[in-house]
């Protein structure tokens, strides 16, 4: 969710990109927010880097009134945070977006990429995980941020608890590397 009152926007977008490999996620997404006046774009980008061009999928909304409660409760101190309140409707499908959205495997475990997130919402997240879903995370330094790396042993349930809620071209985040 994006908000920038000084600039532009009188209410909260939602937006968000995926990649090519993320297409099917990218139009579920669309078609789960659609309520919210989605646009659903394609764009190329040359990386000046590589000289390759990558194709990525944007789901946007117009301005919403109806966000402010969501980003008022998300961003209230102007980062990403994960409350508790939020957490009441947290289910194992609310889990497996997650994962599909932010999620990989690697190293026979799940990693959720929670690099934005307060260190105080990553405890809070870990806490309410192992509590109600009995799953078993760590907060690991990924380089200069850190993230929430599921125990090994917890690997093959989690796998099986989400396994229902994703998509078949994301199924391939179940498939540990070692």
């Amino acid at each position: 969710i994006q908000y920038y009152k000084k600039y532009r926007w009188a209410a909260p977008i939602y937006k968000c990109e995926h990649g090519e490999n993320q297409k099917e996620y990218a139009e579920l997404l669309a078609y789960k927010l659609s309520n919210l006046n989605i646009t659903f774009k394609e764009y190329h980008r040359l990386d000046k880097r590589t000289n390759k061009i990558y194709t990525t999928y944007c789901v946007k909304s117009t301005c919403n009134p109806t966000l402010f409660e969501y980003y008022n409760e998300l961003y209230n101190t102007g980062k990403k945070e994960i409350t508790s309140k939020f957490l009441e409707n947290f289910t194992i499908k609310s889990l497996a977006y997650l994962y599909m959205d932010d999620g990989y495997a690697d190293q026979h475990t799940a990693y959720i990429c929670t690099d934005n997130f307060s260190e105080e919402s990553k405890k809070i997240l870990k806490e309410y995980l192992k509590k109600v879903f009995n799953l078993h995370f760590s907060i690991v330094n990924h380089g200069k941020y850190y993230r929430m790396r599921l125990s090994q042993h917890d690997f093959p349930r989690f796998c099986k608890l989400v396994k229902p809620y994703i998509i078949k071209s994301l199924q391939y985040k179940l498939n540990s590397v070692s």
